[in-house]
């Protein structure tokens, strides 16, 4: 039976030894990659989770009250202008915040009491905003719908 050579032992050693080392060397630049991926990511949740506590505490301070009638306002600062509510809808955005949407017609309209009425809806806390608005002028008169939205609290 043939010896075999120490120096061959050797040589298989030192390349199984430098096999083994390239592998590990690959597979912890690998792990470190997929770490640092998945630091950033936890950072950028972190700066999400930031930004939602930020918008809730505006949502907090500027929706403090329940928005006023669309009805009433019309009654109020629009009365016998030919504006009236054609429909209502209301969604709820986060528990106890909702979100309005008031459908109105406008039927001969003079610009004047379409101007105090936008003024009026715009100045009530929380205010009643412009979001569609479909309008038409004959005679000086306004014709058309709108619709407006108010983010608030129902009571």
């Amino acid at each position: 039976m043939r010896r075999i050579n120490p120096m061959w032992i050797l040589a298989m050693g030192a390349a199984l030894l430098m096999l083994s080392w390239s592998f590990g060397q690959r597979q912890l630049r690998n792990g470190l990659e997929r770490l640092k991926r998945l630091d950033r990511q936890a950072e950028e949740l972190r700066e999400l989770k930031q930004r939602i506590l930020l918008g809730k505490e505006v949502l907090d301070q500027d929706v403090t009250r329940s928005a006023d009638a669309i009805e009433d306002m019309i009654d109020a600062y629009a009365a016998d202008s030919g504006i009236r509510v054609e429909g209502n809808t209301e969604e709820e955005l986060a528990p106890g915040i909702r979100r309005q949407v008031a459908r109105l017609q406008l039927a001969a309209v003079s610009p004047d009491a379409l101007r105090n009425f936008l003024e009026e809806a715009e100045k009530r806390n929380p205010p009643w905003r412009v979001i569609s608005l479909d309008l038409r002028s004959e005679l000086g008169r306004i014709q058309g719908e709108l619709q407006l939205e108010c983010i608030d609290r129902p009571d």
